[in-house]
């Protein structure tokens, strides 16, 4: 993670409490037998409808076509199941469902979207699993943009596990790259999960005497690491 010099001080970091329960991973209790908490469940059924079945590839279904755009306007346009897309994002369910060009094309374009993070969506929307392996390590900016991606398409569920992932593999905060920290900060409101886990681990990349957070960085991540170690201390 970016820490540069001489800019702004913050006092020495102090053990912090883990914050697992705020940052949306979700509670044995909450989760149905397929691991979605009882909140995206209950999301998902408003829109598509309590008796929708799981999606799956008897008979014919129907394709659509997810155009994504990166930041440096590169193309890349997508195949996928309706009946997959729609059942897990209610973004999609929306869009594609309508009397609009999206629902009349069966066509979706996002922009400013990574290329990388919008496969690993698809691989997850067919398989529910974020890696191909257990022993496979993700790039932990890659998944704090998968949060960001499944925030944006309304998909609760892999958020939760986006957050998982990221506290069971004891990410570096080091290598958070300043992009991320801000497209996280700009692409959320204050109080966010996404903002909590960032400020948290940001504390553990502190040195012990003294802390200098970059003039690059968002000054709302300074804000909630100094409330981290207030709530601390309190």
């Amino acid at each position: 993670m970016p820490f540069s010099a001489s800019k702004r001080v913050i006092p020495p970091p102090v053990e912090l409490a883990p914050i697992i329960a705020t940052c949306g991973r979700p509670r044995e209790s909450d989760a149905d037998d397929n691991g979605e908490s009882s909140s995206s469940a209950s999301q998902r059924r408003a829109m598509n409808g309590s008796n929708k079945s799981p999606p799956s590839f008897l008979g014919e279904q129907p394709m659509v076509s997810v155009v994504v755009k990166n930041c440096q306007r590169s193309i890349q346009t997508i195949p996928i199941h309706k009946n997959f897309i729609c059942y897990y994002s209610l973004y999609f369910e929306a869009a594609l469902n309508n009397n609009f060009v999206e629902g009349q094309t069966q066509e979706v374009q996002l922009d400013d979207v990574d290329h990388e993070v919008f496969n690993l969506f698809v691989t997850w929307i067919y398989g529910q699993k974020i890696r191909s392996s257990e022993s496979e390590k993700l790039d932990i900016n890659i998944i704090l943009n998968l949060w960001l991606l499944a925030d944006r398409l309304l998909v609760p569920k892999l958020q939760n596990e986006a957050m998982n992932y990221l506290f069971s593999q004891n990410c570096d905060p080091k290598t958070m790259g300043t992009n991320t920290i801000n497209s996280a900060y700009a692409l959320t409101l204050k109080g966010s999960p996404l903002r909590l886990y960032i400020a948290e681990f940001s504390c553990t990349a502190l040195s012990p005497d003294r802390a200098i957070i970059s003039d690059e960085l968002p000054r709302e991540l300074l804000e909630d690491i100094i409330a981290c170690l207030l709530k601390k201390n309190t």
